[in-house]
């Protein structure tokens, strides 16, 4: 155990933020190996394209931090500034993407709301 506690934490690799993040004294830290992850290449074949750009990355960090109010950063880290940008495209086509089914789903409850309430209006008038 002495050995364990001794044992410097590495400074480089794709853990090595996470570790440093908990070393700074946040209270949870969550850090993934991407890249290490066993995801069969038949699994990411269904995928959107616009999500493959973020699966090469070499960690996802998120960290909590409760100094003053509750706050969660997420943080994800590239081998080169071109992955990184092509990830950055992905988060912001996702994001549009999420718009646009959000878009969706609004119009579709409020026809459902407005034929409800119009469905509500005949029958009132047709009960006095």
């Amino acid at each position: 155990m002495a050995y364990y506690l001794k044992h410097k934490s590495p400074t480089t690799g794709p853990l090595s933020h996470g570790l440093k993040l908990a070393a700074s004294g946040k209270p949870v830290v969550v850090s993934v190996n991407v890249a290490a992850l066993p995801i069969p290449p038949r699994e990411l074949e269904g995928l959107p394209p616009e999500v493959k750009p973020l699966l090469k990355a070499e960690h996802v960090t998120a960290s909590l931090d409760l100094a003053t109010s509750a706050r969660i950063d997420m943080t994800a880290g590239y081998k080169n500034a071109a992955d990184a940008q092509d990830a950055e495209k992905a988060v912001k086509a996702l994001a549009e993407l999420g718009r646009k089914e959000l878009a969706k789903v609004k119009t579709e409850i409020e026809k459902k709301t407005v034929r409800s309430e119009g469905e509500k209006s005949a029958s009132t008038v047709g009960s006095s």
